[in-house]
């Protein structure tokens, strides 16, 4: 059995010497059946909250008698309630005697008992679930672990109580019936338990205490009678200490226990239900009805299995990767924020960007020209190159009515996005993650690959802080950039998001929820991949239909020339350059996908352009993008770089749907894209209330392609035509909004629902409005 030598109640972001952490009394206020709401629980902090929840979570540090592997680490639960000083009899003497008097008395006094270490502990199930912890209501609050970088003691582990943004202490306390129960005082006790693997009856699993440790003593009263107001904290004197002797009591002796080789929740969270079914239970009662319910569960418990099982993955994930949770919730607040970083946020200008990246480009070009063994490795040093010289220079020039170190975060987030993106060894984390052969395809293996991944990627974005020129880890950068979402207005819109990725709140966007989705993205892009490795295989052995080109003009390697690049704003019927506004992430999604592709038109049962980015992963097999040039509505399967139309762009764009025809002589294109943007629907449920309305996009494109006249000796020339043409786009942005309500009281499916053949009703009735002009110009490699 595990030995807990010390607890201790504590706070991370205040101290003791400014106020007390527990106080002499607090106000209480009455909830249903029996339960107090504590005001102003364990003190205010930072500052006193106008509001009946007004208080703050707590800490709680246990130390070990020595260091413990995480597979016995994984089966501690750390649990508190509140408890009387004593217990006594609930109700007055005379009142119990009555003849026909019934009452639960001894299950209350043993719910409000001192548990000795060494006992024996049901615990609800409820709160070891995350998902039923908020929905409810237990005497006991969970206590979840901190994350590694807190853990700072080898034998000592960190856990706070009540993680949440406006944190409600409740307590099960009858006040009202006598005065001995008016004037008792009370202590928040920690209880450090180990699951045992059984449980002794439905809807509770049985734990052994290990130790238990109670806060100094304190009284309640009724808000009523306190005096206080709302904008009032109550009192300010410390709480009245006991005895050392009564505080901590833990077992003393260590004998072996047979759960120790269980594994089972690890990181800070909770043992889901799906992990619960197959705790013995032998000793319990099986009625006939549950032995019928098992067999046919309803759709409710299959939801909360699949619910468990997404939880228990993650729980699995930590205990075999720790810190993978931490390293994870990290990179997906960095991914929020550079999505919402602008290149005038970066003070990056249009014209720097053309007085920097001439010669740059033209070294690209050479790269590109040249064979591929060594393209990814050039590419990577133009890049590094590029970076180094616009942001060292620029960060020279830069005036912001900003502090300077929310710039230098800001360019330094920017920064390592952008260099990440040309890294060969990110460029292999994904190849490795995402390159599966046939039979890999499993959701364990996929759960594994996409931890090892998150690790690697963290890891690496670390390391190429200091080739960057940045002397701070990755948690320190982190520290900076929440200052920045906290301190900028202009990030303000994220700081929900964030908090709760940072808080472990029951939220749509939890650090829980959103790993799932992230994994969800992860397995389509691993499918996308292995079916583009079993195309190429099967292409080995199988020639196209018609292998001769309908024009051999369009068969080349076209790069983008920056400088042709124009984004003209149509606001309000002026027009204005919105190249500055452009999203950092946005920018560099296009240029991946689109700054230099080698495009194809073959016909087959139809006319096919085929696109496939030259600056795609390295390494990494991956299919075209394919337009059918007929003029109907269609569906891509991916983008030039093989990223799955099923992964939502930047923004949150949804794509897929376009139409695309070719003019009679072949050097005119046409094509219209669609995109939208539906709200989630967990945040829809969140906030109890569900968006009939969705963002559209319809990107109107026209590319031309242009060569000069030849005289027949020049066409002979090879490679005469690649080095004098020249593809004209020019686009237009359109936006409209798409209401699901058919103005009849009746809601229509949502888009994504909806079949490709159903949305194109749905772009032909909607109402477009110009929003943005697009122009640029491609030449031949």
């Amino acid at each position: 059995m595990v030995r807990v030598v010390s607890c201790r109640f504590l706070r991370l972001s205040c101290s003791e010497d400014d106020h007390p952490l527990f106080r002499r009394y607090y106000a209480r206020s009455n909830r249903e059946r029996g339960v107090k709401l504590l005001r102003c629980f364990p003190h205010c902090c930072p500052e006193h909250v106008q509001r009946c929840y007004c208080g703050s979570s707590i800490h709680v540090q246990v130390t070990f008698a020595s260091e413990l592997p995480p597979a016995v680490q994984a089966n501690l639960v750390v649990c508190a309630r509140f408890e009387p000083s004593r217990v006594v009899p609930l109700w007055p003497t005379n009142l119990a005697a009555t003849q026909g008097y019934e009452g639960d008395e001894d299950l209350n006094l043993d719910h409000e008992r001192k548990i000795q270490p060494g006992e024996l502990v049901s615990l609800p199930e409820s709160v070891l679930y995350a998902k039923t912890r908020q929905t409810k209501q237990s005497m006991w609050v969970r206590a979840d672990r901190e994350g590694a970088s807190k853990q700072t003691t080898k034998n000592a582990t960190l856990y706070v109580l009540n993680n949440h943004r406006f944190p409600k202490w409740l307590y099960s306390y009858d006040s009202s019936v006598t005065r001995t129960q008016r004037e008792m005082t009370h202590h928040l006790v920690v209880y450090v338990c180990q699951i045992t693997g059984s449980r002794s009856q439905l809807g509770e699993i049985d734990a052994t205490v290990l130790a238990r440790h109670e806060s100094p003593a304190f009284s309640l009263i009724s808000y009523r009678r306190s005096g206080n107001n709302a904008s009032d904290a109550g009192c300010d004197l410390p709480a009245v200490e006991v005895s050392s002797g009564n505080q901590f009591a833990a077992v003393e002796v260590d004998t072996p226990s047979p759960s120790e080789d269980m594994e089972t929740d690890s990181y800070d969270k909770t043992l889901p239900a799906a992990q619960l079914r197959h705790i013995d239970t032998k000793h319990s009662p099986q009625p006939q009805w549950r032995l019928q319910t098992e067999e046919k569960p309803s759709s409710l418990q299959q939801e909360k299995t699949v619910e468990a099982d997404e939880f228990l993955w993650q729980q699995e994930a930590e205990a075999r990767e720790p810190g993978f949770r931490e390293k994870a919730q990290h990179l997906l607040i960095l991914w929020r924020f550079l999505q919402h970083v602008s290149l005038r946020d970066l003070h990056v200008s249009p014209s720097s960007v053309e007085t920097y990246i001439h010669p740059y480009w033209l070294r690209a070009a050479a790269a590109l020209r040249g064979p591929p063994v060594h393209l990814a490795a050039q590419l990577e040093s133009v890049v590094a190159s590029f970076l180094s010289n616009l942001f060292e220079n620029e960060s020279a020039r830069a005036t912001s009515p900003y502090t300077d170190r929310n710039q230098a975060t800001i360019r330094a987030s920017g920064r390592l996005f952008l260099s990440a993106l040309a890294s060969r060894s990110i460029q292999n984390l994904f190849r490795q993650a995402c390159q599966l052969q046939s039979g890999a395809m499993d959701r364990d293996c996929l759960r594994k690959r996409f931890v090892s991944l998150a690790v690697g990627l963290y890891n690496s974005l670390n390391d190429m802080l200091g080739a960057c020129g940045q002397p701070q880890s990755l948690a320190t950068l982190m520290d900076d950039i929440l200052s920045v979402i906290y301190g900028r207005t202009s990030f303000s819109v994220l700081r929900d998001e964030v908090s709760s990725l940072l808080l472990a709140r029951e939220t749509p966007s939890s650090l829980f929820h959103e790993l799932n989705e992230a994994f969800r993205v992860f397995t389509a892009q691993a499918h996308e991949s292995s079916m583009a490795l079993m195309g190429q295989q099967r292409q080995t052995n199988q020639l196209w239909t018609d292998n001769k080109t309908l024009h051999n003009a369009w068969g080349y390697r076209w790069l983008l020339d920056p400088g042709s690049v124009h984004l003209i704003a149509l606001d309000s019927f002026t027009k204005r350059d919105a190249r500055q506004d452009a999203s950092l992430v946005a920018v560099a999604q296009l240029v991946r996908e689109f700054g230099c592709v080698d495009i194809t038109v073959n016909r087959g049962e139809s006319i096919c352009m085929s696109l496939q980015a030259a600056l795609a992963l390295d390494g990494v097999v991956t299919a075209p993008m394919e337009l059918v040039l007929d003029g109907r509505m269609r569906r891509f399967r991916v983008l030039p770089s093989g990223t799955s139309s099923v992964v939502a762009t930047a923004g949150g764009w949804s794509v897929g749907d376009y139409e695309a025809s070719l003019s009679e002589d072949g050097y005119c294109l046409s094509v219209h894209f669609f995109a939208f943007v539906e709200e989630n629907p967990r945040i829809s449920r969140s906030a109890g209330r569900e968006s009939l309305e969705t963002k559209i996009r319809r990107v109107t494109i026209s590319l031309v392609l242009e060569q000069p006249a030849q005289q027949p000796a020049q066409q002979e020339v090879e490679g005469s035509k690649a080095l004098d043409s020249f593809i004209i786009v020019h686009g237009t942005v359109y936006g409209s909004i798409f209401s699901r309500s058919d103005g009849l009281g009746r809601v229509r499916p949502k888009l994504g629902a909806m079949s490709s053949g159903d949305r194109s009703a749905v772009w032909n009735e909607l109402k477009w409005a110009p929003l943005f002009e697009v122009q640029a110009g491609y030449v031949a490699l």
